[in-house]
């Protein structure tokens, strides 16, 4: 699951990386593999060592017992076992974001190719092209069908240890605070951007995603 996940994102790793909603270079074929596969992988890594554990025992409660079993889980004795499974994973994850951006962006092969996708349907008095409601919509569904098969995980209370409220709290303040001031200098520094949407999206889950990762490795290192 972990490689589909990550790599249905990395195409877009590019833009995280460099801050901007610019480069195509993680959209290409040589891309893929030189770029998306072995970032794909450092992430998922990073992830399981650096994130997973304190997240969890940060989460609500009521999370923190659906999750909590996923604390043992070695990935790196996983990922010895089953590499090309995983690669395999990774691939299609990759390939299903590329394929799938064909379909949803204005310059996508499908896109140009297609009249039906050029069309527009009228949404709340605005012209909304098809691709845009495919690109949308397939996000929103994705998201839901993600909460649904949560929702459903089974409580596990074995060995279940959450954080103090006290606890919790500071480290989600800690990662808002230390977000805002990532996404602060960022604005500061790209002051044309500030105002271009799909910039400001981009950096503000950049900045999210650094300070999980920062905050979390912060809060490993004071418990050991």
């Amino acid at each position: 699951m972990t490689g589909v996940v990550v790599g249905s994102m990395a195409p877009d790793f590019e833009y995280f990386l460099t801050l901007k909603m610019s480069g195509q270079f993680g959209h290409t074929l040589l891309g893929i593999f030189i770029f998306d596969l072995p970032v794909a992988i450092a992430v998922a890594f990073l992830f399981h060592y650096c994130i997973r554990n304190t997240l969890i025992e940060n989460l609500p409660k009521t999370w923190a017992e659906k999750f909590w079993i996923y604390r043992q889980h070695s990935w790196f004795e996983f990922f010895k076992q089953h590499y090309g499974m995983i690669f395999f994973s990774f691939i299609i994850g990759i390939f299903t974001h590329v394929i799938w951006d064909a379909f949803t962006h204005r310059h996508g092969v499908a896109v140009e190719n297609i009249a039906l996708l050029q069309d527009s349907i009228e949404l709340i008095q605005h012209q909304v092209p098809i691709y845009k409601l495919l690109q949308h919509g397939s996000s929103l569904f994705g998201l839901a069908l993600m909460i649904w098969m949560l929702s459903r995980l089974q409580p596990c209370a074995l060995n279940f240890r959450q954080a103090t409220l006290r606890a919790r709290c500071l480290y989600w303040l800690s990662i808002v605070i230390l977000a805002i001031a990532l996404l602060s200098i960022w604005a500061f520094i790209n002051t044309e951007l500030m105002f271009k949407i799909g910039h400001v999206v981009v950096a503000t889950i950049a900045c999210g995603f650094w300070s999980v990762l920062l905050v979390s490795l912060m809060w490993r290192h004071r418990e050991a």
